[in-house]
């Protein structure tokens, strides 16, 4: 019994935990935001669905000897296919199709590999139920749920903080070859017990259906619509987690952590589905996190990952309990396995697929805790399993249905001050009016989900005013007051936002901006003014900014700045060593850096301090509040490798003390944690 078990469980292990270690390589090289993780997310569905329906196939077409011989030339294969690392021919030189890139890249990388140990659990199961048909082989399937759980969470909490990237790709290379060894031990096992011959769907040793209703269609339709919908919910709260928190390893696997804690809960044993109480805890829950999303305040990052984490918990062991209690005889094993796994790619192809191109805001999850609402009511109802709940619950979950999906199309649709929205691979960007004239003036606001990218007035005569985060006393505004270099200054930029950085520049001096998102370039261009306006030259490369650094030759910037997080989602391959040395190599001797590190839930400063002490560079910290208007409060942390570039009459009084931040190692490319930076008040 141990064999199968083991090998069951170590293939769940790694098959989970393969997934942020191949999506921490692939992070930075597409720009580091939440929509890298879903689409990742989305191949690893796939793969998962191909790896069962082979199993399926197999297990239907083939004899049992056949199926054990054509596994373990796939076992082979590979460990053949390793190691785990990424080509770095697959670097994009251009933004274009990056969803398209993601999964050719991922595929090449660890494709079949993936698939093996995809399609290895539920043909275990499958030669399981043969060799031992007096035993129910679910059980198996909660163990392999217990082993992705350990094998994601293992990653944020051992992997991660202790080993380089490369190392834990090799240290997961060597675990896929013990698990090949296990698997071929088994298939041993299973090859002396099996007959040598008759059709794997037909022969007379495989154990009888007893009940029809087992793949009746009502009970297989619910095979694909409970999955699917949680799906939905899990890559709608990844997305909005990796939006409004940040995008990590640490962060991703909480949700996905959550969703297969459901799993093990409901197959384990069917009495820890308490559907009274799942139900009745799911609606306010859902509540609760459109709130959040809708709500103008902002909330600190554990309330809103606790919410967050609490509604995806409910929601999924309303779906994953309602299909534990719809799983049919052992002989429809592998076809219950290839429906749950049809299920939640339909899910993940309609979040990160269709979604970005269906709707303008993140309108999936709305419907997700709609759809979740809808599925309670209904299967409840049709269930012969247990009690239905009482006309109340049934009212309330239609209510909390009606309730979602309101707010979703409110958001939608738009009206009031909102003039534009766009959404594509990178997000949403929402264009909004503000402000009713008078002192405070008219302005036109540049939102990425909840974060203020820009902003600009459109009274003519304030148009050229800097503002938002760039204020005159902000840091990068005393950087531009009084920079290094002569009267025709080479100034760089990552992050364009809508370009107000443009505004202070004078006849001789060359702003070049690096931007990602196509959209941000459209709506700066279309709808603010500062780049046409700007007395300055103005240049805007398309792409990942650390990306064309490396491939350019040295631009000899007086000044550089670096503002290309978006609210909390960081892209933590801008703040590494490796990115330093790039930006450096792109300064003039007495040039300086300037990062912008305005963060609800991390500390930053941390990081950038610990890159200037590594450097043996001067810092200085400006904490600026803002209040007038246009201006909003910013941190700017500004380096130097020359202590007496502070001490001009615009940096006096505004260097702020460095060590109210934390001590951190400097981060590197092939090690970096969150963690260590995260602020949870």
């Amino acid at each position: 019994m141990w064999i199968p078990a083991a090998t069951v469980f170590l293939g769940a292990f790694l098959l989970f935990l393969v997934q942020p270690i191949v999506g921490r390589y692939v992070l930075p090289w597409f720009g580091g935001g939440a929509q890298v993780w879903t689409t990742c997310l989305l191949l690893f569905q796939t793969l998962l669905l191909a790896g069962y329906a082979y199993a399926h196939a197999v297990a239907r077409a083939l004899r049992p000897r056949r199926q054990l011989v054509l596994h373990v030339l796939l076992l082979v294969a590979a460990v053949a296919a390793l190691p785990i690392i990424p080509s770095t021919a697959f670097r994009p030189a251009d933004p274009g199709l990056p969803a398209l890139r993601i999964l050719l890249l991922v595929t090449v990388t660890v494709g079949l590999p993936f698939l093996v140990l995809a399609a290895t659990g539920p043909l275990v199961q499958s030669w399981f139920t043969r060799t031992h048909p007096e035993r129910s082989p679910y059980r198996l399937l909660a163990l392999s749920n217990a082993g992705s759980l350990l094998g994601l969470l293992s990653y944020p909490l051992v992997l991660e903080p202790l080993f380089a990237r490369r190392t834990q790709a090799v240290i997961w290379s060597w675990s896929l070859v013990a698990f090949a060894a296990l698997g071929g031990a088994y298939a041993v096992a299973v090859w002396r017990s099996a007959p040598a011959g008759g059709r794997a769907g037909k022969a007379s040793d495989e154990p009888p259906d007893p009940t029809a209703a087992s793949a009746a269609p009502r009970r297989t339709a619910s095979w694909l619509v409970l999955p699917a919908v949680a799906s939905v919910l899990l890559m709608a709260v990844t997305n909005a987690v990796g939006q409004e928190l940040t995008v990590a390893p640490v962060l991703w696997v909480v949700p996905l952590a959550v969703y297969l804690l459901s799993f093990v809960v409901c197959f384990d044993r069917p009495r820890w589905y308490v559907r009274p109480l799942f139900v009745g805890l799911f609606v306010p829950l859902a509540g609760v996190v459109l709130w959040m999303q809708y709500a103008t305040r902002t909330f600190p990052a554990w309330a809103q990952l606790g919410a967050y984490a609490a509604a995806l918990f409910t929601g999924c062991m309303i779906c994953h309990g309602e299909l534990a209690l719809r799983k049919p005889h052992p002989a429809h094993v592998t076809r219950y396995n290839l429906s749950i796994a049809a299920g939640g790619a339909a899910g993940g192809l309609f979040v990160a697929g269709v979604a970005p191109l269906l709707f303008r805001s993140w309108f999936e999850l709305p419907l997700g805790l709609a759809a979740c609402c809808l599925a309670a009511a209904f299967t409840t109802v049709l269930s012969p399993e247990r009690p239905v709940p009482g006309r109340l619950a049934r009212l309330l979950l239609l209510l909390g249905a009606l309730a979602g999906l309101a707010l979703g199309t409110m958001d939608e649709v738009g009206g009031g001050d909102r003039i534009v929205a766009v959404r594509n691979f990178y997000g949403v960007l929402t264009v909004r009016q503000v402000g009713r004239g008078g002192t405070d003036g008219r302005r036109l606001v540049l939102q990425h989900g909840g974060t203020i990218h820009g902003l600009q007035f459109t009274d003519p005569d304030r148009r050229l005013r800097p503002t938002a985060y760039y204020g005159p006393s902000s840091g990068v505004g005393r950087a531009l007051a009084a920079p290094a270099g002569g009267p025709d200054r080479r100034i760089g930029a990552i992050g364009l936002g809508v370009g107000t950085i443009a505004a202070y520049g004078r006849p001789g001096d060359i702003l070049r901006f690096y931007e990602l998102n196509p959209a941000v370039v459209e709506l700066a261009r279309t709808r603010f003014t500062f780049l046409r306006d700007s007395k300055a030259r103005v240049d805007v490369v398309l792409g990942d900014a650390r990306l064309a650094l490396e491939r350019e030759p040295a631009n000899g910037f007086d000044l550089l700045v670096v503002d290309a997080f978006g609210g909390d989602a960081v892209p933590m391959h801008l703040l590494t060593s490796e990115a330093f040395a790039t930006y450096v190599r792109h300064l003039r001797p007495r040039g300086m850096l300037a990062f912008h590190v305005s963060s609800r839930h991390l500390d930053l400063a941390a990081v950038v301090l610990a890159q200037a002490v590594r450097l043996g560079w001067t810092s200085c910290v400006v904490d600026d509040p803002g209040g007038e208007p246009g201006i909003l409060p910013s941190d700017w942390v500004l380096l130097a490798p020359d202590r007496a570039a502070f001490e001009a009459p615009a940096w006096r009084g505004a260097c702020a003390p460095a060590g109210s931040h934390r001590q951190v190692r400097p981060w590197t490319d092939e090690r970096a944690s969150l963690l260590d930076v995260v602020r949870w008040r």
